[in-house]
């Protein structure tokens, strides 16, 4: 320890020289530690000092107890020395408790200066920190960061809000971030407030975007340029399907070709001609199905292959309000399947702009597909007939697997055998031996199509998933569907698979889907139009649109849309007038109704910002009175002398409110 040398004094026997000395050598070491600051140095040598002297008084007063006995002693000599060494004990006591004060006082001296000393260092701290930070704002504002050096700014003032430096930092960056702002920023502002409107209207942004997309399409449809768009898109719309038709001509001519130099399509190879079949079908063929559309019925349909060259096929061709279409299954896979549906569909389609009966067409087809197969090669298939006009649907089978057919009103699956014989096998002779039937639906029911890859799936069981399991599949989950002809294929291909378990088809897989829909029924004559419009309780004298030739279904959507622009344009006369005489409150109203109902227009976003703005600007008035009243209440205080409230509730107010 430090001290040791110096409480040699202590011990008896030390001249009073040297404990004095030591004494002194020690309390400038003290001094020493204090003028250098090191206060906790200095205050544990105080410390270890004042142990000592507590050490000598404790001793000395032991030494005087001892002296006191003898100094009542009977001999002379003994009490005289005895008495006159009490004296000196009196002295060294008295001098040590002295030395105890004393350094209890230092004691004390040292810990005052200490937390001097603590809170000058924090402050200088704090002023470095500060003063950190204020560079690092100054060097987003050169860097033209104006946003972000406002925000830091005000982080500072609500850290250290009694800091001159932090409050002038943040005056100068809020008059640099007023005057940033451009146009795009205010009109951002703008937009958050209008969007801060319509939530506290309780309208969400998807629906108001909706209501404007759906106002922007009625606009089109009112005025010359939306009319020639929509001339211009069925132009586009006309040349596509004749490139299409063109390409897919070009195809089947290839086709034929190939035929004609292997004689027969039994004797095209796979291996050698794959590759040529695959070019020519993928230039032309290969057609989306998911386009087809009959009047009066919902259609879903899908091909799915289980080689690159698909066997199951689907067409169809429609003139004016006649529809015929078609869907089947080739024999063999592979090549042989592929360039059989192929000539199936160059026969169709070239035969079918000739001949308008489905039976004579079903003859032809039939027959020049029995010419160019030559072979033990054939398709079952299902023809097709729809009229717009009354929309009936008329089929003729052609030894295809049982139609599926659903019963809306019981619920319950039944199967429909389309009967005749495979197209391709034998030529028909004579037309009337063509069994054309029709099929009797009602709003709601459905009928499914499919080929036989989903009846010849197979389990780990090698069980195969048969009729009966598509029937009851059908029959269980059809209610399930809610008439959506997407989400029945989804639960039939579902129950398919979980059947298979992780094996895969064995065979091309199709499944073709019509629902009955009245809506979708054309409105063929002027006594079914007046009839739904008496049903609709509307006069088309009232109603101002081109109603013919559409379906029950357009025709409510149509008057349904005139009528919602008929509303929105009396709402808009309203909003005029209301703005007119600045009836604001009642305008917000008004604009809040509109906008949950989805009228939708340009006008609205105009008034919508005047009253954003006037709002604006009475809360700024507000804003105004209330710090002039609280600058003469502070002023108040000034007055009186009480600065800290005043500094402190001005810190306040520049901190909420920016610079003012």
């Amino acid at each position: 320890m430090i001290l040791d040398s110096f409480f040699r004094f202590i011990t008896f026997g030390r001249k009073d020289k040297e404990k004095v000395t030591a004494f002194v050598d020690a309390y400038r070491w003290i001094e020493t530690y204090m003028k250098a600051w090191e206060y906790d140095t200095a205050i544990m040598a105080v410390r270890e000092l004042l142990l000592k002297v507590k050490t000598g008084i404790t001793y000395y007063l032991n030494a005087q107890k001892k002296v006191a006995t003898l100094a009542s002693s009977n001999i002379q000599e003994v009490a005289k020395a005895a008495k006159a060494k009490n004296k000196i004990i009196d002295s060294e006591l008295q001098s040590l408790h002295e030395w105890e004060t004393k350094l209890r006082k230092i004691i004390q001296t040292c810990e005052e200066l200490k937390s001097k000393q603590t809170a000058r260092l924090e402050q200088e701290r704090i002023k470095g920190e500060i003063h950190l930070e204020v560079t690092n704002i100054k060097n987003h504002i050169k860097k033209q960061e104006i946003s972000q050096a406002y925000h830091l700014a005000k982080k500072l003032l609500s850290t250290h809000h009694d800091s001159k430096e932090a409050i002038e930092i943040l005056n100068k960056t809020q008059d640099l971030y007023s005057k940033s702002k451009t146009k795009e920023d205010r009109r951002l502002e703008d937009e958050k407030k209008r969007e801060k409107f319509l939530r506290e209207a309780g309208i969400s942004m998807k629906k108001k975007e909706a209501a404007e997309e759906n106002s922007e399409n009625e606009k089109r449809r009112f005025n010359w340029f939306g009319k020639l768009r929509w001339v211009y898109d069925g132009a586009v719309e006309k040349n596509r399907e004749r490139k299409e038709y063109l390409k897919r001509q070009k195809s089947l001519r290839n086709i034929e070709q190939l035929l004609l130099r292997s004689g027969s399509i039994s004797k095209i190879n796979n291996e050698e001609n794959s590759e040529e079949i695959m070019t020519i079908m993928e230039s032309g063929l290969t057609k989306d199905i998911g386009n087809f559309k009959i009047d009066g019925y919902e259609f879903f349909g899908k091909i799915i292959g289980k080689d690159k060259i698909v066997g199951d096929t689907f067409g169809s061709y429609k003139d004016g309000t006649k529809t015929i279409f078609y869907f089947g299954d080739a024999t063999g896979h592979g090549v042989q399947a592929g360039l059989t549906v192929s000539m199936l569909t160059k026969i169709f389609f070239e035969q079918a702009k000739k001949i308008k009966g489905l039976p004579e067409l079903f003859m032809e087809v039939n027959n020049q597909l029995k010419d160019s197969l030559k072979g033990k090669v054939f398709v079952t298939a299902v023809f097709f007939k729809h009229e717009s006009m009354g929309g009936k649907l008329r089929f003729i089978g052609a030894w295809h697997d049982p139609l599926m057919f659903y019963t809306a009103k019981t619920g319950t699956v039944e199967k429909i055998i389309p009967g005749g014989l495979a197209s391709g096998v034998r030529k028909i002779l004579n037309v009337g031996s063509i069994k054309l039937k029709e099929l009797p639906m009602e709003n709601n029911d459905i009928f499914i199509g499919y080929t036989d890859g989903i009846l010849e799936a197979r389990n780990a069981q090698n069980e195969l998933y048969g009729f009966e399991r598509l029937r009851s599949n059908i029959e269980r989950n059809a209610p399930k569907c809610e008439g959506s002809t997407t989400k029945m294929y989804e639960v039939i291909m579902q129950d398919v698979k979980e059947f298979m378990g992780n094996g895969g088809f064995l065979d091309d897989v199709s499944i073709f889907i019509f629902k009955r829909n009245s809506n979708l029924d054309v409105i063929s004559n002027k006594t079914e139009l007046d009839a739904l419009l008496v049903e609709l309780d509307l006069n088309q004298r009232a109603i101002k649109l081109d109603l013919h030739g559409k379906t029950r279904g357009e025709i409510q959507e149509e008057i349904r849309k005139e009528k919602h622009r008929q509303e929105l344009q009396a709402r808009l006369v309203n909003m005029e007038q209301l703005y007119k005489i600045w009836e604001l409150a009642r305008l917000k109203q008004e604009i809040t109704y509109c906008y949950k109902n989805g009228f939708i227009d340009d006008k609205m976003d105009f008034y919508l910002k005047k009253i954003i703005k006037n709002e604006d600007k009475v809360k700024s008035l507000k804003l105004e009175d209330r710090l002039e009243r609280k600058y003469e209440m502070l002023r108040e205080l000034y007055d009186k002398g009480e600065y800290a409230v005043v500094i402190r509730e001005s810190i306040d107010v520049i901190y909420k409110n920016g610079n003012i």
